[in-house]
């Protein structure tokens, strides 16, 4: 790929990508996004093949099929420089690429990625590797009624990779392997989490660290997690942001960048000229320190604390989210914090000079601003935004935002597939699945009439590499229960909340999931009439109990 530029001499020339992406003097790392960018095209390219790109494309290059072939290729030697990109940008997808396993499989079992996105060969003891037939296909280890045949290795592959391949889902009906960004929740390539694939992959790095990888882990996990889950206005959102991201212009910056700015601190007033970094306005500074120790939370931010003040700030935050009255004190920690960085503004921009204690009432003024916005939103809509309590945990799946359909879910709300509402005898089916970690699951499934009535039940013994996928697979066969029996008119009820999302499409599917979800849909079409709606645990303990007696 070439793009024009224009010189010093104006003349046009062209740049080449291993000239844009070549190793800068002073940043010392290359240019990822160029890559990151080009992979984006690549993957539309090759794998995408309902892109109009990919039909225009991918016959002029020899598209085929199987990409297992391609992916593994090189661009010809002869080729342009825009084909030689587009490789370019394969070779970053092949080293994150995974398999959704298909019937009959074209994949090859010891080299492709098909056993929960890792290859059999990095699952095998070292010593077997001698022993390997490369011309083998997963194809060969499926059996006509849609089981795994492990009869045909010579050596024992070992327990844990054995579950591993029997929780695989092989697909009822035929269908072709597929391929997916295994960075990704939904399997879909995107152009940042192909920015941190190319930051940590030998095709961009340089032997000197980047600021990304000199960051906190703790930051980081901050950032990404709780910050964007605080009870606070999206204006102090992005301001802490910046402020944990080191972006802020402070003087430190203009000191490494060699600006003629003023690089001191100018809410001291002492004599010494002290270079204005975090540390010192937030922290270190008298100005700071009086805002601190005046403010309801009594803090002492003394000078000479060994830490960084964003860890401080994240560890203060991490101590008041577990107690009783934590939006109160979160507000008043974010108000003093920015309190501080305005009060700095209007020094540097227009000279005007806040006393501590004028500040401290526009801290009271702040935090009394942000509690009446609360309580609107509470009373207006209902938001779970404005609770006193901010769950401890980061990986809560309570947001505190849900849209319609979530609630329309959580209310228990039918959502008609096939047929129309208000079909007579319509019999009630409640499926669940109980999963252990070792990938054993229990299927269980409950069938009852429309006064109430139960009038058959079912349970299986299964094997899944995830609670979602057993959840689905307990749906699947509960269906297929239902229609062997001549029951053409159901409404299921399930306890699993992401299975009904993507059901109905409010949510993109799981890759974990993909074919079993085109499978109970292709299962469904054979009723009269058909509903979907979530039922909390409470309601589904007999199918819940079936499941565990299966799963012991």
């Amino acid at each position: 790929m070439k793009i024009w530029s224009i010189s010093f001499t104006f003349s046009m020339s062209q740049l080449t990508t291993e000239y844009i992406c070549r190793k800068k003097k002073k940043t010392h790392y290359r240019v990822v996004e160029i890559l990151a960018l080009v992979a984006k095209v690549a993957w539309r390219v090759f794998f995408d093949t309902d892109s109009l790109i990919s039909k225009t494309i991918g016959p002029k290059l020899g598209f085929r099929e199987s990409m297992t072939d391609l992916s593994s290729c090189g661009a010809p030697i002869s080729s342009s420089w825009a084909l030689k990109s587009l490789y370019w940008g394969l070779e970053l997808i092949r080293a994150n690429i995974a398999w959704k396993v298909g019937f009959p499989s074209k994949l090859r079992v010891w080299k492709d990625r098909w056993i929960e996105g890792e290859c059999l060969a990095q699952l095998i003891d070292s010593q077997f590797h001698n022993r390997i037939d490369n011309s083998l296909v997963v194809g060969e280890l499926q059996s006509a009624s849609r089981d795994w045949n492990l009869s045909g290795f010579d050596f024992d592959l070992g327990m844990d990779v054995r579950k591993k391949i029997y929780a695989t889902f092989i697909p009822l009906t035929n269908t072709c392997d597929a391929a997916y960004w295994n960075l990704s929740k939904d399997g879909r390539y995107s152009v940042k989490t192909g920015y941190y694939a190319a930051l940590a992959s030998n095709l961009s790095r340089s032997s000197t660290r980047t600021d990304v990888d000199r960051m906190n882990p703790q930051i980081v996990s901050f950032c990404k997690g709780r910050l964007w889950k605080l009870p606070i206005s999206l204006k102090w959102r992005l301001f802490i942001w910046k402020f944990l991201a080191n972006a802020l212009p402070l003087g430190i910056g203009f000191l490494k960048r060699k600006l003629n700015y003023n690089i001191f601190c100018t809410l001291c007033q002492s004599s010494d000229d002290m270079v204005e970094t975090a540390n010192h306005l937030f922290m270190d500074c008298k100005f700071a320190q009086s805002l601190w120790f005046g403010c309801q939370l009594g803090l002492k931010s003394s000078a000479g604390i060994d830490i960084d003040v964003r860890i401080w700030f994240i560890n203060w935050i991490n101590y008041f989210v577990k107690s009783d009255n934590s939006r109160s004190l979160i507000f008043t920690l974010v108000a003093t914090l920015w309190r501080i960085w305005c009060c700095r503004n209007e020094m540097v921009f227009r000279k005007q000079c806040h006393s501590p204690l004028l500040a401290l009432r526009c801290v009271v003024e702040d935090v009394q601003g942000m509690h009446e916005a609360a309580e609107w939103k509470l009373n207006s809509g209902g938001s779970a935004e404005g609770r006193d309590v901010i769950p401890a945990d980061d990986n809560d799946r309570t947001a505190y935002l849900e849209t319609d359909m979530v609630q329309m879910c959580r209310n228990c709300f039918p959502f008609w597939i096939v047929g129309q509402s208000g079909c007579d005898s319509v019999f009630r089916m409640k499926c669940d699945a109980a999963w252990k970690d070792d990938r054993s699951a229990g299927l269980g499934w409950l069938i009852l009439d429309m006064y109430g009535v139960r009038c058959g039940e079912g349970s299986l013994p299964f094997m899944a590499a995830s609670p979602l996928q057993a959840e689905g697979i307990a749906m699947l066969h509960g269906l297929r229960w239902a229609r062997e029996n001549r029951i053409l008119h159901i409404h299921l009820d399930t306890d699993c909340l992401n299975l009904v999302l993507q059901m109905i499409g409010a949510e993109l599917p799981d890759m974990d999931i993909s074919f079993l979800l085109n499978e109970i849909k292709s299962e469904i079409v054979y009723f009269h009439c058909c509903s979907l709606s979530y039922c909390p645990r409470g309601v589904n303990r007999i199918a819940h109990s079936l499941a565990r007696r299966a799963l012991l």
